[in-house]
């Protein structure tokens, strides 16, 4: 039997007595690139980041069933991300080219989001 597994991209959010998820999460539209995977950092405009745009990133797509779809490059796809009041997992975060670096993401930080 194959197991498979992938790292959680959120350990926590803020939750209340209500529903939270509008609140931490939402599902917006991407076009698929190669690089792009569950815990890829997307800018305002729902574009991958690289390195040199890690103060722009604003959303981490959390979306462990992504890795069961095939997309293809230049696919446009419905994807939920996590926007705010997250605690992520510092290390299932990338750039398009490479790891996060926590300290570097000032724009998602500023939305309530730790990083452990």
């Amino acid at each position: 039997m194959t197991i498979l597994s992938r790292p959680q991209i959120v350990f926590n959010e803020v939750t209340t007595e209500t529903t939270t998820s509008d609140w931490t999460n939402d599902t917006v539209t991407v076009v698929w690139t190669a690089t792009m995977q569950n815990g890829s950092i997307l800018d305002d405009s729902n574009v991958e980041i690289a390195a040199l745009g890690a103060a722009n990133g604003t959303k981490v797509i959390n979306d462990a069933s992504e890795a069961y779809k095939d997309h293809q490059v230049g696919d446009t796809v419905a994807i939920n991300v996590a926007v705010q009041g997250c605690v992520f997992n510092s290390s299932a975060l990338t750039y398009s080219d490479g790891a996060a670096v926590p300290a570097n993401l000032t724009a998602l930080a500023a939305k309530l989001n730790t990083f452990k």
